[in-house]
């Protein structure tokens, strides 16, 4: 990640820090959050039409970009403030959300990912997305925390690892009132209805 971009993700952490006061300072964080956004997205655009010896550092700055941006993400929710709920910081979702502990697991293992390892991630990820575009959804008239709330049932009766896990199949099989949603979108719903003592 260049200069630039790590400047404006600083950016995005001390407004949202303000934002906790002000509501201006929120508007302002999320313009340096979009604009992060963009330039990771024209990154994954790039990428769609390149040999792999072009693609590899684009993948690895892909992969940087979401990793400061889930800090980012994870700063503004620790401070549990209703206003980030609102786009962008709703609507992001990793580009590689479905092998995050693939990632991490093999970040353990050695300094960073080789090259070989981040071809097969691109290439197992192309896969799922076409395969995803024949995928049958399980239409559901309930809210999300309703729904969070089955998951974790199903989680705690050994179907899934982990709730996260739970969250993700439903990210990929369920609609709620015929709508799409994610699995980050679960667990905020989930939180938020624990707090009001709805579940």
């Amino acid at each position: 990640m260049d200069v630039y971009s790590k400047f404006l993700l600083y950016q995005v952490y001390i407004m949202i820090k303000l934002s906790v006061q002000d509501e201006h300072f929120f508007s302002e964080a999320s313009q340096y959050f979009e604009h992060i956004l963009l330039e990771r997205d024209i990154l994954i655009d790039e990428i769609k039409s390149m040999p792999n010896l072009l693609r590899i550092p684009r993948l690895r700055k892909i992969i940087d970009f979401d990793t400061s941006l889930e800090k980012t993400f994870q700063d503004c929710e620790s401070y549990q403030n209703n206003d980030c709920d609102k786009p962008p910081f709703s609507i992001w979702i990793p580009y590689f959300d479905d092998f995050h502990i693939t990632i991490d697991d093999e970040l353990k293992n050695c300094n960073e990912l080789s090259d070989s390892f981040l071809l097969n991630l691109y290439n197992k990820r192309l896969h799922l997305k076409k395969s995803g575009e024949h995928q049958e959804f399980e239409n559901q008239n309930n809210n999300l925390y309703a729904i969070a709330d089955e998951m974790r049932i199903r989680k705690e009766e050994d179907e899934f690892n982990s709730y996260r896990d739970a969250y993700r199949h439903a990210e990929k099989t369920i609609l709620s009132f015929g709508k799409k949603f994610t699995w980050k979108s679960l667990e905020k719903a989930y939180s938020k209805a624990k707090k009001r003592g709805k579940v």
